[in-house]
């Protein structure tokens, strides 16, 4: 998973209104789209119990949006971002996208864990939303790296 660190959005089929890039930008190792949420999910594995764990993943899905409207707001299309809603066809890809920038290989386990020991209630709402979104993600970079 490491081998794949610097992938762009590009990379992952992340479409271009989502790829939150511009001329200005220069992206490097300390700099790059959707940081916080990468940052976020990195603590995954710093935390002790499941729903710990469970709200992180939840905190990296919300700093997904969060990074997509300061992306707007930065170069001065905040009315623009209310037409760029993310939907789980664009959600799905910026994830993975994230996967590959955090290269923990750690958090397929940590998945299958969490929904081994989580308790059933908070798998029906946004957490359990996020979980299986966090698995299909991990998912499809696993076979996608395979393949490459």
């Amino acid at each position: 998973m490491t081998r794949y660190q610097g992938a762009l959005p590009e990379h992952v089929s992340v479409i271009k209104k989502f790829c939150l890039s511009t001329d200005v930008i220069v992206y490097d190792s300390k700099n790059f789209p959707y940081k916080r949420a990468v940052d976020e999910l990195v603590k995954l594995t710093t935390f002790n119990n499941p729903l710990s764990k469970l709200e992180c993943i939840v905190r990296t899905s919300r700093n997904i949006v969060r990074c997509v409207e300061e992306h707007y707001d930065s170069i001065g299309k905040s009315g623009y971002r209310i037409g760029n809603a993310i939907g789980c066809d664009d959600f799905l890809p910026i994830l993975s996208y994230i996967v590959v920038k955090t290269a923990n290989p750690q958090i397929v386990s940590e998945c299958s864990a969490m929904e081994e020991f989580i308790q059933e209630g908070y798998l029906f709402g946004e957490e359990g939303y996020c979980l299986t979104s966090l698995q299909t993600a991990l998912g499809y970079v696993l076979r996608t790296l395979v393949t490459m």
